[in-house]
């Protein structure tokens, strides 16, 4: 799983989060429901890792509408399967060229530290 579903972390996912209700502004009320998961649980390029079950329990939607919206939204171009990060009947999407960039460019790099050895 990429990421809990807490929610936002800060002023800059926030940002994000309004950047993208703002360009999914054409898209129906459950689309956008569907859409708003992916930003928040969005890592960059990376695909959401959390599967369609969790995701659509989480907005009270059932399995298979959910399914059937993020098809739809993969065809529009606002998600897009990674055909690398399948696991048996298991797909997972990251956010499409729609809003490529709404999410990533927020997002801070994080470098690893190390204890310093002989301290």
């Amino acid at each position: 799983m990429s990421r809990g579903m807490s929610g936002a972390e800060g002023p800059e996912m926030a940002s994000a989060g309004l950047e993208a209700l703002k360009r999914t502004g054409s898209l129906t009320p459950s689309a956008r429901l569907v859409m708003m998961l992916y930003v928040l649980h969005s890592d960059g390029d990376e695909p959401v890792r959390i599967t369609a079950r969790e995701l659509a329990e989480f907005i009270s939607m059932t399995p298979p509408v959910f399914s059937r919206i993020r098809k739809e939204l993969a065809a529009d171009g606002w998600l897009e399967e990674d055909e690398n990060a399948r696991f048996a009947q298991i797909r997972y999407y990251r956010l499409g060229p729609k809003l490529a960039g709404t999410v990533s460019q927020v997002r801070p790099t994080v470098i690893p530290l190390r204890r310093a050895v002989g301290m």
